[in-house]
């Protein structure tokens, strides 16, 4: 009799044994996908082991066999278990995550492929790759060491750059080599461009793109090219960091420090841990880049940190060693899989073939002035000024010598804070708790969270007056005041939904989408309207993300930065008028350590989410106090409600954890959780939440 060890896409962290057959026996191997009967219903699980032997003693048997050879390798599933242990989701529920979707509903996948080889039975245990002898059998939770690291390497792109002249002088040792390359972009606009792009530069090679936004049968055609070894350059979106490359040679993470990258639902990965996971497993380079990198990254690269511009590029070797933890606490992502963390060069372990010019920041020749503008000393001159005085004059100056400007403001509509001023209600979203944005093209109230849209109130809901006032501001607000201070120059709109950008432009008022453009035009001066907006948030990460946006900003400008707020004194260092953006990070590291904030340690949320208020907050404070009471090794933090607390519906609390050892918080709250259920309340679990 033989047993196939079966994980299902279900939030239960088990392997579930189930008969095989006899008519099944000869085509049932790990990697498989099968039909099986779970409870009342009929799933699709995949086998990640096969026994001769079981404890289960009214044991199902399988009811279909879905593949006639296996679908999923021996590093995939080694890929996805880590997955599944680092980011405390099941193992199906990973598998399942980096799975196109034809393949999750059980669509028939082509005989012809080059992964998967079939792997012999064994007693016990589950089975990764055999191409690794030091690899080919692993218990889970008792791996045994790699014998390799993943050369690393990072890129410091320049404002404008041609991809090909970065990318290229890699790719071409790699193809040359008979391997293929994954390229990963936050956007599928940006995987399309950079498709167009290495297209043109390789015509002779077979370069596909995917996303999950593609046609069902259009994704998976894409997957099993992958898989069959039919692709040489393989482009995407996170999820294709998990694509089925049986001889891959290079990953290239494009933007490293997009947002794009990390992902919505459970498991709640980031795409450039699991390439660096992925990159350990397959023993090959990971080249990260980015116009500014995370502060992260910045951390791992230790020595090697270098902002400042060179006339001449200089030279960085690949240097061994991941960039998420300390080289001294190998307590992360790469202090779970190697045991150095982040090496110092080396040239020993350093593949020369590799290493190219490494690419600098494009500041602007003669460097550019950065001014801060205190709003408070204007007081209630101007009711709802936007720009002030200095302001002003710099772009009447810029319009009359036919230069171009650029003024930035990241929010959406024109004003996003509507009030009944006699009593004070403010307009919320139905289904959320989020306030009502007023976009004034659309004469709609607009839900910035879920997308809700209502038409525009006249009466009071609360009151019935007809007291009611739009405050604040949004870009459209801003267009609207600029063609009445400037009604002769020619101003453009760019964000999600205005994304053109003539060439006889004199002013560009844009949101973040001014750094996802295709052609990031430079500016002989720039403005951020309110610099205080981006502080607003609950973020410990707020500091790095307005160094990171105002040093984009730079990047963009010739002359003149100009910076609105109410709090100057805040900025007024010679680190952060000049931008050193070395010196910014280091501070902000030194304050974090002080702390006890991530990088030096790992943030878990356990998110719970219900419709019922009451139910969802006693579901909060009764899972806190049973993982007090059972915890010894970590900080655990009181409930509290989610911003926004109510959404799509649902009121949200989380409960916050904080460990230095991730892999063992992950393993204490698999064992709090794994029988943990509370009527009307869903349960997840977010690592290191953005």
């Amino acid at each position: 009799m033989r047993y196939a060890k079966v994980v299902l896409g279900l939030p239960v962290d088990e392997v579930f044994d189930y008969l095989v057959p006899e008519h099944f026996s000869k085509n049932c191997f790990v990697g498989c996908r099968v039909g099986v009967s779970f409870g009342r219903r009929n799933l699709i699980g995949y086998v990640v082991g096969m026994s001769l032997k079981t404890k289960i003693k009214k044991i199902k048997p399988i009811s279909r066999l879905i593949d006639v050879k296996p679908t999923l390798d021996g590093n995939f599933l080694k890929l996805t278990e880590m997955v599944s242990d680092y980011y405390c989701s099941s193992w199906g529920q990973a598998i399942e995550a980096a799975l196109p979707v034809g393949v999750r509903k059980g669509l028939a996948v082509g005989e012809e492929r080059k992964t998967a080889p079939r792997l012999p039975l064994v007693r016990g245990g589950f089975l990764t790759s055999p191409a690794s002898s030091s690899t080919t059998l692993t218990t889970r939770g008792a791996r045994t060491a790699e014998k390799y690291l993943p050369s690393f390497a990072y890129q410091l792109l320049p404002r404008e750059y041609a991809i090909g002249e970065v990318y290229c002088e890699r790719i071409d040792v790699v193809l040359a080599q008979n391997k293929s390359v994954l390229i990963l972009a936050p956007e599928i606009k940006q995987c399309l461009k950079l498709f167009n792009v290495m297209k043109a530069k390789y015509p002779d090679k077979r370069i596909e793109v995917t996303y999950r936004k593609l046609k069902i049968r259009e994704e998976l055609a894409v997957w099993e090219k992958a898989g069959n070894g039919w692709v040489d350059l393989l482009i995407g979106t996170r999820a294709a960091v998990f694509s089925p490359l049986p001889n891959l040679g290079l990953i290239i993470i494009e933007q490293e420090d997009s947002y794009g990258y990390k992902e919505e639902q459970s498991p709640y990965y980031h795409a450039r841990d699991v390439g660096f996971m992925r990159a350990r497993i397959e023993g090959i380079p990971l080249v990260l880049s980015s116009q500014t990198l995370s502060l992260d990254a910045y951390y791992g690269l230790g020595e090697n940190r270098d902002f400042s511009p060179h006339l001449t590029p200089p030279r960085l070797p690949l240097v061994r060693g991941g960039f998420l933890t300390p080289s001294t606490g190998g307590e992360g992502i790469a202090g779970k899989y190697s045991s150095i963390g982040l090496a110092r060069e080396d040239s020993k372990q350093v593949n020369p073939a590799l290493s190219c010019p490494q690419e600098s920041f494009y500041s602007g020749k003669g460097g550019v002035k950065i001014t801060v503008v205190d709003m408070k000393q204007y007081g209630k001159r101007k009711a709802g000024m936007l720009f002030s005085p200095v302001l002003e004059d710099k772009l009447n100056k810029a319009i009359s010598a036919g230069k171009k400007a650029l003024i930035f403001i990241n929010r959406k509509g024109y004003a996003n804070f509507a009030h009944c001023q006699k009593c004070g209600f403010v307009l919320s979203c139905d289904k959320c708790s989020s306030r009502l944005i007023f976009h004034f093209e659309e004469k709609k109230l607009v839900c910035s969270s879920c997308g809700f849209r209502k038409d525009l109130l006249r009466i009071c809901p609360s009151c019935n007056s007809q007291y009611i006032k739009y405050s604040g501001f949004g870009i459209e607000k801003a267009v609207s005041q600029l063609n009445l201070y400037f009604p002769q120059a020619k101003i453009v709109r760019l964000d999600k939904e205005h994304q053109d950008i003539p060439p006889d432009f004199q002013i560009v008022v844009a949101t973040e989408k001014i750094f996802h453009c295709d052609i990031q035009p430079c500016f002989d001066m720039s403005a951020v309207i309110d610099l205080d907006g981006a502080l607003n948030m609950v973020d410990f990460r707020n500091n790095e993300k307005l160094y990171r946006l105002l040093y984009k900003l730079k990047s963009l400008t010739r002359e003149d930065l100009i910076i609105q707020t109410k709090i100057p004194e805040q900025y007024q260092n010679k680190e952060f008028l000049n931008l050193e953006l070395n010196k910014l990070f280091e501070g902000e590291l030194k304050e974090r350590k002080e702390l006890g904030l991530p990088p030096y340690t790992h943030l878990t949320h356990i998110n719970l989410r219900g419709k019922n208020l009451e139910r969802a907050k006693d579901a909060a404070l009764g899972l806190y106090e049973k993982l007090k009471d059972t915890n010894k090794d970590f900080e655990i933090f009181e409930p509290v409600e989610s911003i926004p607390s109510k959404l799509r519906g649902n009121f949200r609390f989380h409960i916050l954890l904080k460990a230095k050892n991730q892999l063992k918080l992950s393993k204490f709250l698999k064992k709090q959780l794994k029988k943990t259920r509370y009527s009307g309340v869903i349960l997840t679990v977010e690592v290191d939440p953005e």
